[in-house]
C-alpha cells in the first residue's frame, strides 16, 4: 500500500474514517452488473466494522468478528430490484414477488460473490449450496490477504492523543 494512502487512512480526531477499497480490482469487474460494485463496497464497509481499537490507539482487524450476513440484508443495502425489496419489506407477498426475491438471492450467491472472488476482491466465501437453500440465506465473505496486509499497515499509524490528559 502506498505510504501516503496509509497516512490518509490514519484515523484522527474530528476527521472522517476511511474504508479500504481496492479500486484496481473494482475496475476489473464487469460493468454490465453494477450490483457487483455495490456488493464490493458494502463488504468493504462491513470488514471495516470488524476492526477494534487497541489501548495504544491502533485499529486492528479481527477475523473472528466476521460473521454470516443475511443475503436479504445485502440485497436491501445494495438497492435490490423493486419487487424483491417489496417482498423483503413485507409489502408484496405474491408468488411473482417471491420468485423475483429467490432469483435475486441466487444471482447474488451464484454470480456476484464468485465474480468478486475471481478478481481477488473477496477471499473465501461460505454460502448455501445450490441444493441446500431452505430457510435463511446467509453468506460469510472473508477479506483477501492483501486487505489484511493493508489493514495491518494502516493499524501501525495510530491516532495521536489530544494532549489534554489530566493524568500526570
Amino acid at each position: 500500500m502506498n505510504p501516503s494512502l496509509a497516512d490518509l487512512a490514519t484515523p484522527t480526531k474530528g476527521k472522517g474514517d476511511f474504508v479500504l477499497v481496492n479500486l484496481s480490482r473494482l475496475m476489473d469487474l464487469d460493468a454490465k452488473s453494477p450490483d457487483r460494485i455495490a456488493v464490493a463496497l458494502r463488504l468493504s464497509a462491513y470488514w471495516h466494522t470488524c476492526k477494534q481499537r487497541t489501548a495504544d490507539g491502533r485499529r486492528v482487524f479481527l477475523p473472528e468478528r466476521v460473521d454470516f450476513i443475511p443475503v436479504d440484508d445485502l440485497l436491501v443495502e445494495i438497492n435490490a430490484p423493486g419487487r424483491a425489496a417489496d417482498v423483503i419489506a413485507g409489502e408484496d407477498s405474491s408468488r411473482m414477488g417471491r420468485r423475483k426475491l429467490s432469483e435475486a438471492r441466487a444471482r447474488l450467491v451464484d454470480e456476484t460473490l464468485p465474480a468478486l472472488v475471481n478478481i481477488g476482491y473477496v477471499g473465501e466465501v461460505d454460502a448455501p449450496a445450490t441444493g441446500n437453500r431452505r430457510g435463511a440465506w446467509l453468506v460469510k465473505a472473508l477479506p483477501p490477504k492483501d486487505y489484511l496486509e493493508a489493514t495491518a499497515k494502516t493499524a501501525r499509524t495510530r491516532r495521536a492523543g489530544s494532549g489534554n490528559s489530566r493524568r500526570k
